[in-house]
């Protein structure tokens, strides 16, 4: 198999596809599967273990649709990962896709930030109602060119995905609540040695910027710690994303992943 061991952002990214998916070792990259979730960009992709040189999309395109559309026909978009620096990107961007630069943040246990909302209650989703009210903060804070129904179906077959993932004692989904209210939410899975993965921190539009997110990354990290054994904590975000939030509670970069994704042609049309 393919080492990981350098880039936190995949070694824990394996976490969920083991679990749900498929892994296979091709050599040079890995093929990841998700058959029960097959329009899920990030579940099925080709991780390879170098970074690309000019020249290689029409190599990797033909590897994806004899690896993954060939046998999920559903699989119409395209995405790939990679192990090491930048590689020769400007190939993906002039073929219409995105390109992405996540950073793997850890820590061995988070620390208090002085503006952390004191007022939430943050505790595990435990009823339906709390799992359903979890799928409807993801699906209210989507990118607005995702299509709502489209991105509702992807989220509760992902949330499936992790109650089975709760129930076999891998991890949890806590979520912050304003009395009744589920205003934020995040889950946190466990890896081997000890290793956490923080996945899909998410806070409502709605209730952004009153310290919630922090609140709940630090008491959901000590509930791991307590529950699960944790010893290193890892969060990724992108290089927009809300960094200076995970490092104002105790993260610190430890690493870059680079991957790029492209929508299929009806959902390209449909953004344009």
């Amino acid at each position: 198999m393919m080492d990981l061991s350098q880039s936190l952002v995949d070694a824990t990214a394996m976490i969920f596809h083991r679990f749900e998916g498929v892994v296979r070792d091709r050599g040079d990259y890995l093929c990841i599967t998700t058959p029960g979730n097959p329009t899920f960009y990030w579940g099925n992709y080709l991780l390879f273990a170098q970074a690309p040189g000019q020249g290689v999309l029409a190599d990797w395109e033909a590897l994806f649709i004899a690896d993954i559309a060939a046998e999920q026909p559903q699989s119409r978009h395209r995405c790939f990962a990679w192990l090491g620096g930048p590689g020769e990107q400007a190939q993906f961007l002039l073929a219409g896709y995105k390109v992405y630069a996540s950073q793997a943040l850890a820590c061995s246990r988070p620390s208090k930030a002085p503006d952390m909302n004191q007022q939430v209650q943050v505790r595990p989703l435990v009823s339906e109602t709390d799992w359903q009210a979890a799928i409807a903060v993801q699906v209210a804070s989507r990118d607005e060119s995702q299509e709502q129904q489209a991105y509702e179906t992807f989220k509760t077959a992902q949330f499936a995905t992790y109650r089975s993932m709760v129930a076999a004692g891998l991890g949890q989904r806590y979520g912050a609540f304003a009395g009744d209210t589920l205003v934020a939410e995040l889950g946190i899975f466990m890896g081997e040695d000890g290793l956490a993965r923080y996945q899909n921190v998410c806070t409502h539009p709605d209730w952004r910027r009153q310290g919630m997110a922090k609140r709940l990354v630090y008491e959901a990290g000590h509930q791991a710690i307590a529950e699960f054994g944790a010893t290193k904590l890892v969060i990724v975000a992108d290089e927009e994303g809300p960094i200076q939030l995970y490092r104002s509670v105790g993260f610190a970069p430890v690493g870059v992943a680079y991957g790029v994704d492209k929508a299929p042609p009806a959902a390209q049309d449909k953004e344009n």
